[in-house]
């Protein structure tokens, strides 16, 4: 409640920077994915192969070093009183919680890159061939031929793409173990209203932002049909009847409507610079064209 009535009526001193996406009012990961891939996407349009480094502080939260955080915050001019009352507040508490300008950063703010777990991902025409050694602090890091970043599997390839078995995988775990929890209900429709609530979301996740060929569209599509042609021991026209009457849309056209959603919504967010110039630069192209794309589903 605290928390609230800080951001309330001082949120307007607590700006920050318009290229973090994390712990920020009306985005999500989704944002920053889609971020992202629209830069890639540029460079990769012009023939350029891109270095996309994820990098990974140890302890980030517990590491804040308090001193800067306060200066920063009597630099925005937020009250004393309340300024005094977190520094009294942190000093009794058991748990405070470009590349090399981030390692300078991080060296200057007490901050440690955990190298180990940090992976460079080459998206582009030569996405395969050897590139300089990259080192944090002394230690080398990877070159991958995948990552995750914020709840997808991204892999190297000459463009920007996505591992669908990593969302496949984590859809069949939980399709398995909620077939298996549920084996005592008979009715087939129960079932499929809780994989329908449960595990469907594994196959949905970010796809408004991940720019997705039709033909991944229909491998997801494909996925979904194969478990409920499981649940009701059904297959072939069967299966597509029973999708037809169970779902308000097929799982492509769902994954159209969420993009379209998507994109709609950045056109709201003329106050971030950049998503709108995002949405000015490719997203109202791709919504054109995604609108054609339902246009046409339709009329078949």
């Amino acid at each position: 409640m605290f928390e609230k009535c800080l951001l309330v009526k001082f949120g307007e001193l607590l700006a920050v920077s318009p290229q973090q996406f994390g712990f920020q009012k009306k985005l999500s990961c989704s944002h920053a994915i889609y971020s992202m891939r629209s830069v890639v996407d540029y460079y990769v349009s012009g023939l350029s192969t891109v270095n996309v480094a994820f990098v990974d502080l140890s302890n980030a939260f517990d590491r804040v070093n308090l001193n800067i955080l306060f200066f920063k915050l009597m630099k925005r001019k937020f009250p004393p009183t309340v300024l005094k009352l977190l520094m009294i507040w942190y000093k009794h508490s058991m748990v405070a919680a470009h590349l090399d300008a981030l390692i300078r950063i991080s060296q200057f703010s007490d901050m440690r890159i955990n190298a180990s777990k940090c992976a460079v991902l080459r998206i582009g025409p030569r996405f395969s061939k050897h590139c300089a050694d990259i080192c944090i602090q002394g230690l080398p890091v990877a070159y991958c031929d995948k990552t995750k970043y914020p709840g997808v599997m991204l892999r190297s390839s000459v463009k920007f793409s996505v591992d669908l078995s990593y969302m496949k995988t984590k859809f069949y775990r939980a399709f398995n173990s909620l077939l298996h929890k549920s084996s005592k209900f008979k009715d087939e429709l129960v079932k499929l209203q809780l994989i329908l609530a449960y595990c469907k979301p594994h196959l949905l996740y970010a796809t408004e932002c991940l720019g997705m060929s039709v033909t991944q569209m229909r491998s997801l599509k494909n996925t979904w049909q194969c478990a409920v042609s499981h649940v009701f021991n059904v297959t072939g026209a069967a299966v597509q009847f029973i999708c037809s009457v169970t779902d308000n849309s097929s799982l492509d056209v769902a994954i159209t409507d969420k993009r379209i959603r998507f994109l709609e919504h950045l056109k709201l967010n003329s106050h971030h610079d950049i998503l709108f110039t995002l949405y000015m630069r490719v997203g109202l192209q791709e919504l054109s064209r995604l609108r054609d794309i339902k246009l046409h589903a339709c009329a078949e």
